[in-house]
């Protein structure tokens, strides 16, 4: 230790450069930091698609339903594995959510909700802007009020192997 103080009192421009590196990297950190969202979410999230029963991951800020082009759609897929999310093949969809057509046009017109006129709110106050479904459900078109009572949504417990479900982003 008292070499590489003898070494940093001769050569101070040295000691000056590491202190100028440490002070840079902790500004960038803090400013990151500060600067981050804190409620920010995954930026990609898994959807499914309705007329081919397949999962596509899309950006999380799509207002679900997608349009898929070719006259398809596509929902957002909650979606779990058995005791990880490391094989995609082996997860399974909990449940599908999708917004009502008024609630759907409203969040596309305006992305931060905050900035919903007073007057225009009324499609995200109702019960069923948001909807849900199994895949089953949604094949059948049974979407229901994601608030409806005894709605059972998938994600809690264990798998049939004992494992616990987690849930999985992309």
């Amino acid at each position: 230790m008292t070499g590489l103080r003898n070494y940093l009192h001769e050569n101070q421009a040295v000691g000056y450069g590491i202190s100028l590196v440490v002070a840079v990297l902790a500004g960038y950190f803090l400013i990151t930091r500060i600067l981050a969202d804190p409620y920010a979410g995954p930026s990609k999230a898994y959807y499914y698609n309705l007329a081919n029963e397949e999962i596509v991951v899309l950006s999380s800020a799509s207002v679900p339903p997608v349009d898929m082009g070719s006259n398809e759609q596509a929902v957002l897929a909650h979606m779990y594995g058995c005791g990880s999310c490391g094989d995609e093949s082996a997860m399974q969809v909990a449940y599908l959510e999708k917004r009502s057509d008024d609630a759907k046009a409203l969040l596309e017109k305006y992305p931060d909700t905050q900035s919903v006129p007073q007057g225009e709110i009324g499609p995200l106050m109702r019960p069923d802007y948001q909807l849900v479904a199994s895949p089953e459900g949604a094949r059948d078109g049974q979407w229901l009020p994601a608030g409806t009572s005894g709605l059972v949504m998938n994600l809690n417990g264990n798998c049939e192997d004992g494992q616990p479900k987690v849930v999985c982003v992309p």
